[in-house]
Formats: C-alpha cells, sequence, structure tokens
C-alpha cells in the first residue's frame, strides 16, 4: 500500500514551484510590454533639415520584453500612417512645408507603448511666407523669403517683420548682393568697392563684375532729383531723370542704374517700354542702385 505523507517541507516546496509557474505563465501580462522606441534615421538627432523633399523614410528600433505587435507614425502639420519590419521598423512620411513634429509609436503585447519624437523642417520651394525670419538659402532652415547669403536681406524683406510685395510703409531691406553676407546695404558696397564715402562709375563697374557677375559697357543712371537735359552716361553725379530721356542711347552691354525713389510708368515710355538693343550675350541691364529700393 502506497503512502503519502505531506510534510511541512512539501507543502513549502509545492507552494514555491507552483507561485513560480504561476508567475511564468502570466509574466507577459502581469508585468507589461514596457516598450522603449528610439529613432535611428534619417537621424538619431532630435531634429533634420529635409530641404524641399515631400517625403522622407523614417527608421525605428523598438525594445520590449515581448514582441512588437506593431509602430505607427503621426505628423503635426497633417498625416499618418503605419511602418513596417517588427522591432526594427521603417516607413514612408509625408511632410509639409515647415517644422514637422513626428512622432513614431511602439505597442507590444499587453497594449503598451512607447515612442520617440523627431522635428522634420521641410524648406518651401518658393521661399514665401507671410513673416521675417530666417532666410530660404544655403544654411537657413526656415524657409521665410529669399535670402541665398542668409544675412537677413532680400527681396520683399521689410523691417518691420512682414513680408509682402504689397506691404504699405517704409524699411524696404533689399540684399546689394545676394552671394556675400557682408555686401547688403549702400554703405556696406562703398565700404568694400568705393573710396571717400562715395562709389565712382568704374567702382560700381567692378562691383557688378565682382558681386553680380556683369560686364557693363555704359552705365546710365537715374534719379527722381535728374535731369534729362543734363544727364550723361557713366556720370554718377549726373542722372537722368527719366528711361525716356536715356533710351535712345542705349545699347548692348549697357546698364540702366535708378536711385532710390518712386518711378511712374510713363517714365519707361508713354507709349509701353522699347526695351530693345540688347543681345542674349550682351543685355541691357535695368536695375536699383545696390542697396537701394526703388
Amino acid at each position: 500500500m502506497f503512502k503519502f505523507v505531506v510534510s511541512a517541507y512539501t507543502l513549502i516546496l509545492f507552494y514555491l514551484l507552483s507561485a513560480v509557474g504561476y508567475a511564468q505563465f502570466v509574466s507577459p501580462i502581469m508585468r507589461g510590454a514596457n516598450v522603449v522606441v528610439t529613432i535611428t534615421s534619417p537621424t538619431s538627432a532630435s531634429t533634420y533639415n529635409a530641404g524641399t523633399d515631400s517625403s522622407i523614410v523614417v527608421g525605428v528600433t523598438a525594445v520590449s520584453n515581448s514582441p512588437i505587435t506593431g509602430c505607427s507614425w503621426t505628423n503635426s502639420l497633417g498625416g499618418s500612417g503605419s511602418l513596417s519590419g517588427g522591432a526594427s521598423a521603417s516607413g514612408t512620411v509625408s511632410l509639409a512645408e515647415g517644422d514637422n513634429v513626428v512622432t513614431v509609436t511602439c505597442t507590444g503585447r499587453g497594449n503598451q507603448s512607447g515612442s520617440d519624437v523627431i522635428t522634420i523642417t521641410r524648406e518651401a520651394s518658393g521661399g514665401e511666407a507671410t513673416s521675417l525670419g530666417a532666410g530660404y538659402a544655403r544654411g537657413c532652415t526656415t524657409p521665410y523669403y529669399i535670402d541665398w547669403d542668409c544675412d537677413g536681406y532680400g527681396p520683399g524683406v521689410r523691417s518691420t517683420g512682414v513680408y509682402g510685395w504689397d506691404v504699405n510703409g517704409a524699411g524696404d531691406m533689399p540684399d546689394a548682393s545676394d552671394e556675400d553676407a557682408g555686401i547688403n546695404t549702400t554703405a556696406s558696397v562703398i565700404s568694400a568697392y568705393g573710396s571717400g564715402g562715395n562709389l565712382s562709375n568704374a567702382q560700381l563697374k567692378t562691383f557688378l563684375s565682382t558681386e553680380r557677375g556683369y560686364t557693363a559697357d555704359d552705365v546710365f543712371y537715374v534719379s527722381t532729383s535728374g535731369n534729362d537735359g543734363t544727364g550723361v552716361k557713366n556720370n554718377p553725379a549726373l542722372p537722368f531723370a527719366t528711361w525716356n530721356g536715356l533710351r535712345t542711347g542705349l545699347g548692348a552691354g549697357d546698364v540702366v542704374v535708378y536711385r532710390a525713389g518712386t518711378y511712374l510708368n510713363p517714365t519707361i515710355g508713354t507709349a509701353g517700354p522699347i526695351m530693345t538693343g540688347g543681345s542674349s550675350g550682351s543685355p541691357i541691364i535695368y536695375m536699383s542702385y545696390p542697396g537701394e529700393d526703388m
């Protein structure tokens, strides 16, 4: 006859084994699935500049004590989607112009989840926006206006902090040279190329050649205080008053420079502008005086 004797030791051992087995059986659910998500591409840093790209591939690694059941992304500027690949997931994220705050969330067993965030900047293709900030250019990260050399000067820039060709009020900040951050105002042009506080005709030609790539033949100056009767080409001190007053003397390779001021359309020809005389290799260039607004 078989006799089974239950001792205190047997009960304790049975209890411990049962407890361990139970803990092992329920551990994925009872202990949860803590998920640690790390964005690894396009960078492990917290920010990334995608240029003008409309989408980008984002990759993550997800670490958990249970299998990863899925990963997804959301964009603060709109859009969402899923990533494929389990614990090493990736997917294409659509980007809007501006700062896209992209959140990637991965889920483990038991609906436990973890997230990581990256800010991806997409630059505007045209470089236009409604407020003044960093320019759209080499080395500039936030697109607001066209400013190739990132010096805060450019087409349509207003010192009031508002961008737009149709914005009223003084304070325009045109850029004398968009290739040199140190050349922007008239004073900076004179400092770099002029002498005695002035810019001679020869010095202006050097500026045009160096900063703009123009090879000028004759230069005609136009000013609101000029005189068509006394205007002389290649003489900044004797400007013309209107385009009509100088147009008959224009030839291929010439440059017409307008000083600061407002010029009415009739000064470019009462019957419409007559832009003749230039060629593809030697055009006639019309421009404002470096650093001035007209």
